[in-house]
């Protein structure tokens, strides 16, 4: 609905009136069903107005926060314009922040922040109140409370939100309140004037959206009952400022606060401002500068979320004077903005990102949080808990701290592997009491509550809030050396250049690999794999890396990289053995180990160690579920970087290292061996056949395979088992290591046919003859199958696997699937080319690496050698016949991507191959 409106109202009125047009029209519908008469909205078309009649029931504006939702929706276009300019490197100013930030907090996200904030501070002091039953977010401290602020009644209570948006979160203080005046024992004829004069403020910097705060508080008093004039305290703060020849005639005071108000907002620390006269201007500060002037007894917010990378200069450099703020993001400066706004004992509740909670640049407000103020309860929510739209994933956190020391542990609730459509579920059973975890974190709201005293986690490096640590697990960050102390942890080389110095080693020429050559192994992380493996890539290192070191020199020249990115790091670690693993993960880290001879990426990290011993030994480490549970506090963003990791404590002394190193090194073997089975793998094996049946061999390979998982999970859990005891028996929760899948028949029928394909074109030694040309029509496959199949296992088998092959894969793979598995299994960089006709009449294969300039020729006699039609002349004469003749040559060194779009029409067009 509100698309198409929007769409109609801008044609007609232009965007800022049809805005208010729109919204006028919301707001007289909701005022008619609330009850509030004479509210009108500016003319309007009758079809709009009888659109937003028929979408807008009665049932629907009971809820007065439908408005804000709307609000939300109309500017979601303008918003995605915004995002659009932080991409062009434009800043956001006063214009652009309000679009930006806007976030219509899910409800019982601001149930639990004011029930826990408001409604506690309340129950503390009457602990008679039988709120906590209409309250079902509140969380029940884990040990009485003693130390907390006093009040006598709730005309005594003040709440502020100091980026109140639509009034989300006010109009639910609003109700709460309204429950504690009733059981106070008020005249519900006095309460919602009490309300909104004793009790409610919000400051906003967009006045549309105040605006909006100020009707959803008027129709909350409408709804009770309230009859008179409302004016609710909402300020649209508004920028004021004076010269400095009207300065001297003022008394001393930070006059000039506000001349950023629409871009600072409540971030504005007026000072004391004495009043000398009533002058519009200066009544304008002294209103303004008392909203923010603190003294709260409760302070709840959803603030704006924007890094400083999309921060006008002005913003950037006010963050910088904030040491709390981390000079990265606006929503760490308003949790220190927000807790100056709270009295002292003052209850402060926000929702945030949560990366204050981990990253190194918000140590000092984790050291504040900890030692100045207390966390009375966090909600880890991850990612999910709303919608941001654009595609964001945004990772929050819902707390509340006590503008105080801490007397008592936290209440944290670990909810970060919970579903966006399960959160409020799981959260709700958890607040009501599902039992405290020490480790466990199973179960629809058990084993998701953590009491912790904030003083544990100072032991953490960083201070990092990982809560859900067991005991031993923290003990093992105070009393155990890092496992730097023994250990180098080095990050590597970033290219400049992928595309031009990066291959997969299948597209170079042999001849070409190796360190005395042009390209040599290269970690670059990639996929998952524990133990062994993914060791496909190879970079362009020739001469000592003569032309990557020159690229990156011009590169600084033209002022397009830093000095930083200029060097070539750590090259006295090149070519050493190491453990390596991928720095971006998708879950539990995954490192293996690296033979001798590779340089290392920054997204292929290594540790190096003095023996194969340790290498071991901590390559079992890194793989152990008691290293997953230190990494997730010291790399919560699945960003396995090396100083995350150089921080593990180190269980080496205490360690039963001969047993772990001998695992580890059977680990490592079973994975190499199975590695090894793959083409991919720079030391392919090549499989081993026995005169038989394809179906025998498929079943030896499933039992190999089988054996090797059960024993590699064995592995596994032992060593999980001894490294948990290495820390005082810390125990930890089952794996959560996906266990590797056995090959099934299919997979295995089809890496034998590549195999076979392989040996027709020469590319590995076998009992069958070579064609001599480098073509293989695709219509000649299943003859050359056959031929393969009788001399490996016996042309006495040949009928029966035949048959075996066509049920595993299909009797059509070779002629409809199997380019396309080529093309997936060698990573969209193929060694076998398709040459193909318009509509595929005509399917050849070449080999790359065989290919010459007569390879053209080639194909063309297989070509014209085929009953001709309109499809195959046309593919000659304007395609293969204009190839052939330019008689062209491949450059390996290229690699594939550039190579093949060389042949351009001739071949058959790969996705993604660009």
């Amino acid at each position: 609905m509100v698309t198409s409106v929007r769409a109609e109202l801008q044609r007609e009125l232009g965007e800022r009136a049809a805005y208010l047009c729109f919204m006028g029209l919301v707001q007289e519908r909701v005022a008619a069903v609330v009850g509030a008469a004479g509210f009108e909205a500016p003319a309007s078309p009758a079809d709009v107005r009888a659109r937003v009649r028929e979408v807008l029931t009665d049932e629907v504006c009971q809820d007065v926060e439908v408005v804000g939702w709307l609000h939300q929706a109309w500017i979601a276009e303008r918003k995605d314009q915004v995002f659009a300019g932080f991409k062009q490197r434009r800043k956001a100013g006063p214009a652009e922040i309000p679009a930006a930030t806007q976030l219509f907090t899910p409800h019982w996200i601001v149930r639990h922040l004011v029930e826990n904030t408001l409604g506690r501070l309340w129950l503390l002091n009457h602990p008679e109140s039988r709120l906590a039953e209409q309250m079902p977010y509140y969380v029940t401290p884990a040990e009485p409370d003693t130390d907390f602020l006093r009040i006598s009644g709730p005309e005594d209570l003040t709440v502020l939100d100091p980026a109140c948006g639509s009034g989300h979160m006010l109009t639910y203080a609003f109700d709460l309140l309204h429950a504690i005046y009733t059981e106070a024992g008020y005249d519900a004829a006095e309460i919602p004037q009490l309300i909104l004069t004793r009790n409610l403020y919000g400051v906003e910097i967009d006045p549309d959206v105040a605006a909006l705060a100020s009707f959803a508080l008027t129709m909350k008093a409408r709804q009770r009952g309230m009859t008179g004039p409302i004016e609710p305290q909402v300020c649209a703060l508004r920028p004021v400022s004076f010269t400095a020849d009207e300065l001297t005639e003022l008394p001393a005071g930070d006059w000039n606060a506000f001349e950023h108000a629409d871009t600072f907002g409540s971030l504005i620390r007026p000072g004391e401002l004495p009043r000398r006269s009533d002058r519009p201007r200066e009544r304008l500060v002294r209103e303004q500068a008392a909203y923010l002037s603190g003294d709260y007894h409760v302070v709840v917010t959803n603030p704006p979320y924007l890094g400083s990378k999309n921060l006008s200069d002005l913003l950037v450099e006010r963050l910088r004077q904030d040491q709390l703020a981390g000079k990265l993001d606006l929503y760490a400066a308003f949790i220190g903005r927000a807790m100056a706004l709270a009295r002292p004992g003052g209850l402060v509740g926000m929702i945030t990102m949560q990366g204050w909670m981990f990253l190194p640049s918000y140590t000092a407000l984790r050291e504040s949080v900890r030692d100045r103020w207390s966390v009375v309860t966090l909600s880890h929510l991850g990612p999910g808990a709303f919608e941001v739209g654009r595609g964001e994933v945004v990772t929050t956190c819902a707390f509340v701290l006590r503008n105080a020391p801490a007397s008592g542990p936290g209440a944290y609730f670990r909810l970060v592997d919970v579903p966006r459509d399960r959160k409020e579920l799981v959260a709700r059973e958890a607040y009501r009491g599902a039992g405290v975890s020490t480790g466990s974190t199973s179960g629809v709201g058990v084993g998701r509550r953590f009491d912790v005293d904030g003083h544990q986690l100072s032991q953490l490096p960083g201070g990092v809030f990982a809560y859900w640590l067991t005991p031993e697990l923290l003990d093992a960050f105070a009393h155990l050396p890092p496992i730097a102390e023994r250990v180098d942890t080095r990050s590597g080389m970033a290219t400049g250049d992928n595309e031009r110095f990066l291959r997969y080693w299948w597209e170079v020429s042999t001849e070409a690999l190796g360190r005395d050559a042009t390209w040599v192994p290269y970690n670059k992380g990639g996929r998952a794999h524990r133990w062994f493996g993914t060791n496909e890539v190879v970079v362009q290192w020739h001469n000592d890396g003569e032309q990557i070191k020159a690229t990156k020199a011009a590169n600084l020249a033209a002022g397009l990289i830093s000095t930083n990115n200029a060097k070539c790091w750590n090259q006295d670690r090149y070519f050493q053995p190491s453990v390596t693993w991928t720095t971006i993960g998708h879950g539990r880290l995954a490192a293996r180990y690296a033979d001798p001879g590779s340089i290392f990426d920054t997204k292929g990290q290594c540790l190096f160690a003095d023996s194969e011993e340790d290498r071991l030994f901590y390559l079992a480490l890194l793989n152990s579920e008691v290293a997953g549970r230190f990494l997730e506090a010291l790399a919560p963003a699945l960003d396995f970087n090396s100083g995350a990791i150089r921080r593990l404590p180190d269980p080496y002394a205490d360690a039963d290292r001969d047993r772990i190193v001998a695992l580890a090194r059977e680990a490592v073997d079973l994975q190499r061996s199975a590695w090894n089975r793959q083409e991919t793998s720079p030391d392919f094996v090549p499989p081993g056949f026995e005169r038989g049946t394809v179906a025998e061999y498929v079943r030896g390979l499933q039992e190999q395979r089988t054996a090797e998982v059960q024993r590699l999970a064995a592995i596994e859990d032992e060593l999980d088992g001894l490294l948990a005891r290495a820390y005082d028996g810390a125990e930890v929760a089952g794996p959560d290591r996906a266990v590797q899948a056995v090959p099934t028949s299919a997979d295995i029928v089809r890496d034998l046919i590549s195999y076979a394909v392989g040996c027709l074109f020469g590319r590995y030694a076998a009992p069958v003859e070579q064609v001599a040309d480098n073509v293989i029509p695709v219509a000649a496959l299943p003859v050359l199958l056959d031929d393969f199949l009788a001399a490996t296992f016996g042309e006495e088998h040949l009928e029966e696997n035949r048959r075996f092959v066509a049920e595993a894969v299909g009797s059509d793979y070779l002629a409809k699937s199997f380019y396309a598995d080529h093309v997936l299994r060698f990573r969209k960089r193929p060694v076998y080319w398709m040459f193909t006709s318009s509509r595929g009449a005509f399917q050849a294969l070449t080999y790359l690496h065989s290919y010459t300039p007569e390879t053209v020729v080639a194909v063309r006699k297989h070509l014209t050698a085929r009953p001709q039609r309109p499809e195959l002349t046309a593919y000659d004469r304007d395609v293969l016949e204009p190839l052939a003749d330019l008689r062209l040559s491949l450059d390996l060194d290229d690699g594939v991507r550039v190579n093949y779009t060389r042949l351009g029409a001739g071949l058959k067009k790969i996705p993604g191959l660009g």
